[in-house]
């Protein structure tokens, strides 16, 4: 990937084509073949984790973008899971308490895939071929937060929502391509915006969940997902290697 350093043409993101390494993979499940797109060498400074009430990734510059092309490509992907193998990673130092790493898997709705048959599945990955994937610039992938519409999504019937749940040491994020689309408006700003002199000390993005509930305001909770720029106190190594197993 080309993606890191602090050349100028790496605080420009919208002049950049989005770009992944992967591996294909094609694994027979309950009588229905999957396409799986593993992403290959996901930046290391970029980690998933359960909290309290949420789910945080914690990120610098190189993982944000990994994971703006990742989303972008589950976007235009609905017969593909796309899955990032970033359990190993190592979280900032400053976060307490610790809670376990997961990795990263985009599904769409339609699929219908159940979380319980993720580890069979993550066991026939690694054989796949390897096959590099070319998206648009992150301002052709994704609309801006004034270009999108968010009226709809409060409506009684309206069906594009992101779902939450986690197996097998894996967060998994399930939607339609509509609702794909429509929050990643979320990590194009959260992108375009990182490298920003002025960028305050704490600068995250807070995916909400927004389906209609009589009498309830839509909140945060446990299907919500919150990104956080983290550019400081990264650790070295994979939690693999500080255990000295493998991983």
């Amino acid at each position: 990937m080309r993606w890191g350093g602090a050349s100028r043409a790496h605080r420009i993101p919208d002049m950049n084509r989005l770009t992944l390494q992967t591996t294909v993979s094609h694994v027979r499940c309950n009588g229905t073949e999957l396409r799986v797109v593993r992403v290959e060498r996901p930046p290391r400074r970029f980690v998933a984790q359960s909290s309290y009430n949420y789910y945080d990734i914690h990120t610098d510059r190189r993982g944000a973008v990994c994971l703006a092309a990742a989303w972008a490509l589950a976007k235009r992907s609905p017969r593909s899971l796309v899955y990032l193998p970033i359990r190993a990673n190592r979280p900032p130092l400053d976060i307490a308490p610790p809670s376990p790493t997961l990795d990263l898997v985009f599904v769409h709705a339609s699929a219908q895939f159940r979380a319980s048959d993720w580890k069979s599945v993550r066991a026939r990955t690694r054989a796949g071929a390897p096959h590099r994937v070319e998206l648009g610039t992150i301002r052709q992938e994704f609309a801006s937060l004034d270009e999108t519409d968010w009226g709809s999504t409060t409506h009684r019937d309206y069906p594009h929502h992101l779902g939450y749940t986690t197996a097998f040491e894996t967060l998994f994020v399930t939607g339609s391509v509509p609702a794909f689309a429509r929050e990643g408006a979320f990590l194009r700003e959260f992108v375009e915006r990182f490298d920003e002199p002025a960028a305050p000390t704490h600068q995250c993005v807070e995916l909400r969940p927004t389906r209609w509930k009589p009498g309830r305001r839509p909140r945060l909770g446990p299907d919500g997902l919150h990104i956080i720029r983290e550019t400081r106190l990264w650790p070295t190594g994979t939690a693999a290697e500080r255990a000295g197993t493998a991983a």
